[in-house]
């Protein structure tokens, strides 16, 4: 069977933008938002960045048995400060049915073209 899974174990790309820096602010948010305008930046400039906006929101669903199972989808991100992110969704759709009865969540915003990634849970 020939497939791109076969490629799987031989890729690797060598990360080159370096760490974080030292001096780096110690409020994480103050991070976050000068990465978004790096990356907002980069959109302007390059074009490969669609979407600087663009998070992986991973909620947490039950089975009908109850087991907790992880869910993720691409969203929007709309806003974000000390209280929390903003994100626009139908109040009837599954991450927000999931997020009501399972308060726990966790947001991704890649970068890639940055080699940068944020994470936030809570």
């Amino acid at each position: 069977m020939t497939s791109a899974s076969n490629r799987l174990a031989g890729e690797r790309l060598d990360y080159l933008a370096g760490s974080l820096a030292d001096s780096a602010p110690a409020d994480p948010l103050e991070l976050c938002d000068a990465w978004l305008q790096d990356a907002f930046a980069r959109r302007e400039s390059h074009g490969d960045i669609t979407d600087p906006t663009a998070v992986v929101l991973s909620t947490v669903a039950l089975d009908a048995d109850g087991a907790p199972r992880p869910r993720s989808r691409t969203v929007l991100l709309k806003g974000l400060d000390e209280h929390g992110a903003v994100l626009y969704t139908n109040l009837e759709s599954d991450k927000a049915l999931e997020l009501a009865a399972t308060p726990r969540a966790a947001l991704l915003l890649p970068w890639y073209p940055l080699q940068r990634q944020v994470r936030i849970e809570g």
